[in-house]
């Protein structure tokens, strides 16, 4: 849904014609006709009264996600990120602005893989201790690496009604190798992650992870070494997933 149709979608869930939503929003009717039509681009400060007048949530307008509207407590009115999108806005298209929002998201929502300090197991801590930990904190990401270069490849993904669970399929679907061939994983990294997915991961969190998997692909190269993503940037898939080339 483009900005245009938003707006118009907005101004008839509230119940108002044009003349009295544009009184509420201090702009013009013509402004208003013309920001529905797709004729003209709405300004910043346009975007950020739809933000505070009538609690439209940011992440809605801007990327499609979550809810049209955000509780008091949780909508982004402070005035660094009203700044900091008014100057994005001016700096950047419409789509451009959305792919940097999007990538920030995406961002937000790896870091629930991030292995932390209570989730270290005593293994771990050897490793830490003997300065071999290099990898270890980066196993989670580089599983979900091999996902969404799958998933970065996979047609049927267009056609996903519920994409919460085509994570799951995929991840479930990988063909766990022996201890020689990869040691990092095992069934209990596939059951780790797919538990993620299904208790910490949101169904709209998991749609925009798999909408833009390439952007997710390149988030997940910024978590790992150099030296592990030239290693495993161009893997055999269909070893990995072999019941999905069938």
């Amino acid at each position: 849904m483009d900005i245009s149709e938003k707006i118009n979608l907005i101004r008839t869930n509230i119940k108002l014609n044009q003349k009295d939503f544009a009184k509420l929003l201090n702009v013009t009717q013509a402004a208003i006709s013309r920001y529905e039509k797709g004729e003209r681009k709405p300004d910043f400060n346009f975007l950020e009264s739809l933000i505070k007048v009538l609690k439209i949530n940011p992440m809605w307008l801007f990327l499609d996600y979550s809810d049209m509207y955000i509780s008091e407590e949780l909508l982004v009115t402070s005035k660094e990120n009203i700044d900091l999108l008014k100057d994005l806005n001016l700096l950047l298209t419409q789509n451009a602005l959305n792919e940097k929002l999007n990538a920030i998201l995406i961002d937000e929502i790896l870091l629930k893989f991030q292995i932390s300090d209570e989730e270290k197991s005593p293994m771990y801590k050897f490793f830490e201790a003997v300065k071999l930990e290099g990898h270890i904190p980066v196993r989670p990401f580089l599983f979900l690496y091999y996902i969404f270069q799958f998933i970065v490849q996979d047609e049927k993904k267009d056609s996903i009604t519920d994409y919460r669970q085509y994570l799951i399929d995929i991840i479930l679907s990988f063909k766990t190798l022996s201890w020689h061939n990869n040691p990092i994983f095992t069934n209990k990294i596939k059951d780790e992650i797919s538990a993620r997915f299904e208790l910490e991961i949101s169904k709209e969190e998991c749609q925009v992870l798999v909408t833009n998997a390439e952007t997710t692909l390149k988030k997940l190269e910024e978590k790992m070494p150099a030296s592990m993503i030239k290693a495993h940037r161009k893997i055999n898939l269909k070893s990995l997933f072999p019941d999905k080339f069938k």
